[in-house]
């Protein structure tokens, strides 16, 4: 089985005590394009993408703008479906916010807008390794997230990013004032996040797992 992490591994050899050697993990690639800069004397912007869903948790990205007047949060995505009328009712209410803007669908992470954000925030309850984290970092945006799921796999806890629970609202607005007064912290964690998109998650990198792999060497060679 190949999976893109090692989260997922571990909880299913915990939980039905498959063989370790049964699982290949894979970093799927995301090449580097760089986008996004921050300049911190221009207006404190967050970028906020993905599907207005129940497991996104859109009540905390409300609860977190309500606590944060001084930032404007540009909110990307639209309702699915199978939305729930309480989410709806959330995202009327993040339109009628001063200090938020609901920019709709977007047609790939590669094709939103470019503007100054100082990072992206994603709010979510439960996840794999989400992809939208892998387009931002790849694309030099910071993403401040919670330890769910894979997430750890790119975003350390040491790095000041990665919050210890998903409904943690002080712990998020805490985090964003603090990053938004050091943009220094935002740097690194920009260059750290290119680094690591640059260094395991490039094709070539991916291409390589895939010819040490022998399920797909032994048809290459046959």
């Amino acid at each position: 089985m190949i999976t893109d992490t090692e989260v997922f591994i571990e909880r299913l050899v915990d939980m039905f005590g498959f063989e370790r050697e049964l699982f290949e993990r894979f970093h799927y690639p995301k090449p580097c394009n760089p986008r996004f800069e921050f300049d911190s004397r221009g207006p404190k912007k967050i970028l906020w993408a993905g599907r207005f869903d129940r497991e996104k948790r859109p009540d905390l990205l409300l609860a977190i703008a309500a606590r944060l007047p001084e930032c404007h949060f540009d909110v990307y995505g639209v309702p699915t479906l199978s939305t729930p009328p309480e989410i709806l009712d959330i995202k009327e209410k993040l339109g009628a916010m001063r200090n938020v803007s609901l920019r709709g669908a977007y047609d790939g992470f590669e094709n939103l807008p470019v503007a100054n954000y100082a990072l992206m925030l994603y709010t979510t309850q439960w996840d794999g390794l989400p992809n939208v984290i892998l387009e931002a970092q790849a694309s030099g945006l910071p993403v401040l997230a919670p330890d769910i799921g894979g997430i750890k796999e790119v975003i350390p806890s040491e790095s000041g990013f990665l919050l210890e629970r998903f409904d943690d609202i002080d712990g998020y607005v805490k985090r964003i004032r603090i990053l938004l007064q050091n943009p220094d912290a935002l740097s690194r964690e920009r260059a750290r996040g290119l680094d690591i998109m640059g260094q395991v998650h490039t094709p070539e990198a991916f291409t390589m797992q895939l010819l040490r792999f022998p399920a797909y060497t032994a048809v290459a060679g046959a």
